[in-house]
Parts: C-alpha cells; sequence; structure tokens
C-alpha cells in the first residue's frame, strides 16, 4: 500500500519534521499553535458531533453512531485534549523559565552598571 509505513518510523519521521519545522519558532507562536490543534479538534472536526451528512440518513447516522462508539472516539479526544494541555503548560513552564532567567540577566546587568557608576564617583570625588 502507498504511504503505509511501520508505526515507529513514521512516528520517527513525524518528530524529526514537527521538531525541524517548530525549531525557530518562539514559546507564543508554539502556544498558538497547540491552541490552534485544541480548537481544530473539538471545534472544527466532526469528532464529536454527528456530520450534517448523516441526519437525513437515518441508517448512515446509525451506522456512524456505532462506529464512532466501537472506536471510542470520545475517549480518544479526550486523551488527546489532555496531551494537548501538557504540552501548553509545558510551553507556559519553559516560558517563564526563559523569562525568569532573562530578567536576572538584567537585574546583574543593573547592578554592574550601578557598580561601574559607584567607582566613576568614587575617583571623581577622591582624585
Amino acid at each position: 500500500m502507498k504511504g503505509v509505513c511501520p508505526k515507529s518510523t513514521c512516528l520517527s519521521q513525524l518528530i524529526t519534521v514537527q521538531y525541524s519545522k517548530y525549531n525557530s519558532l518562539t514559546g507564543f507562536q508554539i502556544r498558538i499553535y497547540l491552541l490552534f490543534l485544541r480548537h481544530h479538534i473539538n471545534l472544527s472536526s466532526d469528532l464529536l458531533i454527528t456530520p450534517d451528512f448523516y441526519w437525513d440518513r437515518e441508517h448512515l447516522e446509525q451506522l456512524y453512531d456505532k462506529m464512532h462508539r466501537f472506536l471510542s472516539i470520545d475517549r480518544r479526544v479526550k486523551v488527546v485534549n489532555e496531551k494537548l494541555q501538557q504540552c501548553t503548560q509545558l510551553t507556559d513552564l519553559m516560558r517563564n523559565h526563559l523569562n525568569e532567567k532573562h530578567a536576572l540577566r538584567l537585574e546583574w546587568m543593573i547592578v554592574i552598571l550601578i557598580t561601574i557608576e559607584v567607582m566613576f564617583e568614587l575617583g571623581r570625588v577622591f582624585f
């Protein structure tokens, strides 16, 4: 079959492509992308509701509902949402860490500049 590959190979290729594609994005852009995925799964797709196509085709709607239950789509969507929530929390954690690191660096720069200014003033007073 065309496009079929072993699960582990596909997963590693996907991770490599996704990593290289999103490696240069900022934390904010990654968070927006994760929110977009959640929106797409929960609101834009027909995963959680019966598509309009089946409304006037009752026998197909029943078949769709059976397939939906058989594949346990609701549980899978819940799991994906939980994973996306974990990813969002991880990006928040990384963003907070980077912000704190940047703030600490700025504080040290200010301390060094104040120290230099005090040295110049002491030099001007004593010399």
